[in-house]
């Protein structure tokens, strides 16, 4: 994946998914830069109502587990979303900054309620 360079900093791509309802999709790439903070992009229709939302999750691999951290719920919207997803200062001390983002997208049940499909991009900050 690519880098983008704006006046935050340089991004570097994990890539794009599109969230499948009630299952966790995994990232094309490794987070490995070691930053908190991670950018999500939405893409849809401007015109469409969304009638889900999701939920993003890190996985910590190492050579003999795979913890995750807490996940945060997300609504998605046209512009893009900056979210402070701590490494875990005990993980840090250890040099375990490598972690793997999941998403999960939930579809709210109701009478006649039509949701649009969307996608979503990771990025994490570099520099």
């Amino acid at each position: 994946m690519g880098t983008l360079n704006d006046s935050i900093g340089v991004w570097n791509d994990l890539g794009a998914v599109v969230p499948k309802p009630n299952e966790w999709v995994k990232f094309p790439t490794t987070a490995n830069g070691g930053n908190d903070l991670i950018r999500l992009s939405f893409f849809f229709p401007s015109e469409a109502v969304i009638n889900s939302w999701g939920w993003i999750r890190a996985i910590y691999t190492t050579a003999d587990t795979a913890p995750v951290s807490q996940s945060v719920k997300v609504y998605p919207k046209l512009q893009p979303m900056l979210l402070d997803l701590t490494i875990p200062k005990d993980l840090r001390d250890r040099g375990i900054i490598f972690r793997d983002f999941e998403f999960l997208k939930i579809v709210r049940q109701s009478y006649n309620s039509i949701d649009y499909d969307w996608s979503v991009k990771l990025e994490e900050l570099w520099g």
